[in-house]
């Protein structure tokens, strides 16, 4: 098995190295993904000791969330600046994630066989490649999951650590709190344990769901919005932290080769039923998935291998299929990650604000480019991803979809001045189907107006228009 292993290990390096080498060999420099440019944003703040819990990016009220893995982000940041701590901190997480899995499967005396197509499964996944290359709270939350069940197989008082990581899961979202109750329900029935501390963690999960989680919820301006859940769950359909379609169908085989053994383990069943379910419409919750879908996808793997063939030729063409569905999925998500927004385009149109923009500017664009404007262009963004935390959400969502879409000149005006705006991002995605379907349509029409809008910036992919009409 060491002998395999090595083989793993070199998986996991290439996967961690594989999306950066891609990225920097094309002149890309910067941070991968967009949420990552909120939580490297916060933390540079944090580790220059601009310790204010008040959004000063963000054009608006609102505050800063203290989140743990923000708080281990500024650690590093301060040590190794904001683009290396944003490499290192999810390759770290990872590789200690993958670790815990091979030492759950050696505790659980899983043969080595099957250990190593497991891993396999675990390792070459779309999802892995996402949460061991792009600078993500997912990550960390793998890893605490990983390390809850290590410590919930152990004995003693490491035994009760799993309750401490679960509750720290509790905090991450109300999906994940519910799935980690399931999880260790399903880990204390095969152990046969008595179910006293699953009682009181239960009971502090609900606690901490109604006291932290519910009255945001509640009180939160839901964003409207229409999601094809299948290209979030699903990585070959766009998902980019989503899961191989071909892991997916090995672990139906698996499943089918495990059915004999449904009584014995029907709670392992219903937890991967329940989380891959979930996971379809609550991607919070897809590392639980990935977990179950590696499992039995793995079991299906080795099966292939071990079971006798009459024609050798034929079970090697199998599982080279099986394998290459696996390295495909894996490797056509990690040039996905690598070629993901923030191109090189959009960063020379976030650096030309923020070196000739006006002191203190305020930009208005939509809520995908807003953690990305008060990141690099260092400006204040009319909308980001988290506007919903604000305390005017709702009004700010309908004078947005307004602004976006209206061609009344006075009314557009009105309402750009209403956020102090000095600038308009828009880029060739939002004219091509993302936002309108022709060029001449409601805000783009309205930017020909040139006593209300001078053209500041220009390439391939970005324009910014400045507001002149204040």
């Amino acid at each position: 098995m060491k002998y395999e292993l090595k083989w793993l290990s070199l998986a996991l390096i290439l996967i961690i190295v594989m999306p950066h080498a891609i990225r920097f060999l094309q002149g890309n420099y910067s941070i991968i993904g967009d949420e990552t440019h909120f939580s490297a944003r916060i933390s540079s703040a944090f580790a220059e000791r601009d310790f204010s819990l008040q959004d000063k990016y963000f054009q608006g009220q609102r505050n800063i969330p203290l989140r743990t893995y923000d708080l281990i982000l500024t650690t590093i940041t301060w040590i190794l600046g904001q683009l290396v701590s944003a490499i290192i901190l999810p390759a770290i997480l990872s590789t200690i994630t993958f670790w815990l899995i091979v030492k759950i499967l050696y505790k659980l005396k899983v043969s080595d066989n099957y250990t190593f197509f497991i891993i396999l499964v675990f390792t070459l996944s779309p999802l892995f490649v996402f949460l061991a290359t792009t600078s993500n709270r997912l990550s960390l939350i793998g890893l605490f999951i990983a390390a809850e069940i290590f410590f919930l197989l152990e004995r003693g008082w490491k035994n009760k650590l799993a309750y401490l990581s679960g509750i720290f899961l509790s905090f991450y979202s109300i999906e994940t709190g519910i799935a980690n109750i399931l999880l260790i329900s399903s880990v204390l029935l095969w152990k046969k344990e008595k179910k006293n501390l699953l009682i009181i963690y239960s009971i502090i999960t609900l606690a901490i769901i109604l006291w932290y989680h519910l009255p945001p919820t509640l009180n939160q301006f839901q964003i409207p919005e229409i999601t094809n859940r299948s290209t979030d769950f699903l990585a070959d359909l766009g998902g980019i932290s989503g899961v191989s379609s071909f892991a997916v169908l090995l672990m139906f085989l698996g499943i089918f080769n495990f059915w004999s053994y449904k009584r014995r383990f029907y709670f392992v069943y219903l937890f991967a039923l329940t989380v891959i379910v979930g996971a379809f419409f609550f991607h919070e919750i897809i590392f639980f998935a990935h977990l179950a879908i590696s499992l039995f996808a793995g079991i299906a793997f080795a099966r292939f291998a071990e079971v006798k063939w009459k024609i050798m030729s034929l079970r090697n063409a199998c599982l080279m299929v099986f394998f290459c569905g696996l390295l495909f999925s894996t490797i056509s998500n990690a040039v996905q990650i690598a070629n993901s927004q923030p191109s090189k385009e959009l960063i020379e149109g976030l650096n030309w604000i923020k070196d000739y923009s006006v002191p203190n500017a305020i930009v208005f664009s939509t809520t995908d480019y807003g953690y990305w404007i008060e990141n690099i262009a260092k400006k204040k963004a009319v909308l980001d991803k988290r506007f919903n935390s604000a305390n005017d959400a709702e009004t700010r969502y309908n004078d947005t979809y307004t602004i976006l879409h209206s061609y009344n000149l006075e009314g557009t005006t009105k309402l750009l001045r209403k956020y102090d705006t000095d600038y308009i991002l828009l880029t060739t995605d939002m004219w091509e189907g993302k936002v309108w379907s022709t060029p001449d349509q409601g805000l783009m029409f309205l930017l020909g107006n040139k006593d209300n809008f001078e053209l500041a910036f220009n390439n391939t992919e970005v324009r910014i228009w400045e507001f002149i009409g204040k």
